[in-house]
């Protein structure tokens, strides 16, 4: 995220960022640059004491947490393009107090992998073969569940519209009952609710096709966004008029 820093990636495959601290959010610029990377779309690239340039860069991106990384992102276009695989084994050394029993680092493994390296070869030119043909890697159950913690985490708005609307343009929902339904689903999931205007442009990057606006017919003035309503069960009828079914904010 550094001014200089993409200037040796280009024309580089695969940009390895080998350790990074998940208990903090990533910075923007890398947020951003990562994203605008993994969307194969042009850089802008600054390389010191040169002329700047603008190009695509082809590199996939490795990074490498101990921790689930903080992505603070409300487009959806992101966390589409990562793939997550979890490690769940440690490899410490005997009398080391986080040591499992029976997994103990092998000294030998080069070697050993040397050997292999024919067969390594032929089964990633297998999955190569199947990548080309469905277009995407496949993923196991526990790398989807990671990425949905991934997201849940880094653009919470997300989960919401998710788990509590429905995508709908025929439909409308006024602005003040959607960021307080908002509101107490921040609350049930212990997090801390967005102001009324964040709010709306988080909910429009996760849903493009929202439009905030008045409606045309009769005196109502109050905003709503058309396209998205609170999923009914969210909701229950008392004489006659839909209500929060959990009270007020």
């Amino acid at each position: 995220s550094g001014q200089f820093a993409l200037w040796n990636a280009r024309s580089k495959l695969l940009l390895i960022v080998p350790d990074i601290n998940g208990r903090k959010p990533l910075p923007d610029a890398f947020v951003e640059a990562a994203k605008t990377i993994s969307g194969g779309d042009p850089i802008d690239i600054d390389g010191k004491n040169k002329h700047a340039v603008c190009e695509v860069l082809p590199a996939k991106i490795l990074m490498v947490t101990n921790d689930i990384l903080r992505i603070e992102n409300d487009s959806a276009a992101l966390f589409n393009r990562i793939v997550c695989l979890k490690f769940v084994h440690h490899f410490f050394p005997e009398g080391h107090k986080l040591h499992e029993p029976g997994r103990t680092r092998d000294p030998e493994l080069s070697g050993k992998l040397d050997k292999e390296l024919p067969g390594i070869l032929n089964w990633a030119l297998v999955g190569l073969r199947r990548l080309g043909q469905k277009g995407t890697f496949s993923t196991p159950k526990a790398s989807v569940e990671l990425r949905e913690e991934l997201e849940s985490e880094g653009a919470p708005v997300q989960t919401y519209v998710y788990e509590c609307l429905d995508k709908d343009p025929t439909k409308a929902t006024a602005v003040d009952d959607a960021h307080r339904d908002y509101s107490i689903w921040c609350h049930d999931q212990g997090c801390e609710a967005l102001g009324v205007t964040d709010f709306g442009r988080a909910l429009r990057a996760a849903v493009p096709q929202v439009e905030r606006k008045r409606r045309r017919e009769g005196n109502d003035r109050q905003y709503y966004y058309f396209g998205v309503t609170i999923k009914a069960s969210r909701l229950k009828k008392v004489n006659d008029k839909e209500v929060f079914a959990y009270g007020t904010v």
